[in-house]
């Protein structure tokens, strides 16, 4: 992943993990197995954020001119 870009609706980029990661790996593997052994994601793990990015040089009135890019 690029320098500043934030996997999450969370807003925390790559710097902010690699910085943290000692101190939040043990909490986040543990949300990842809770998650897989109980076989439910929890609120947040579950939501998304969609962007629509234009396609260039179409009409910009229509759905169809327009990309979904979910984060």
């Amino acid at each position: 992943m690029e320098g500043g870009k934030s996997p999450g609706n969370d807003g925390l980029n790559k710097e902010w993990y690699v910085f943290f990661w000692e101190a939040i790996k043990e909490p986040f593997f543990d949300s990842i197995m809770d998650a897989k052994d109980g076989n439910l994601l929890s609120t947040s793990q579950r939501q998304a954020v969609i962007k629509f990015l234009e396609k260039k040089c179409r009409d910009k009135r229509y759905m169809k001119n327009w990309r979904p890019i979910h984060f």
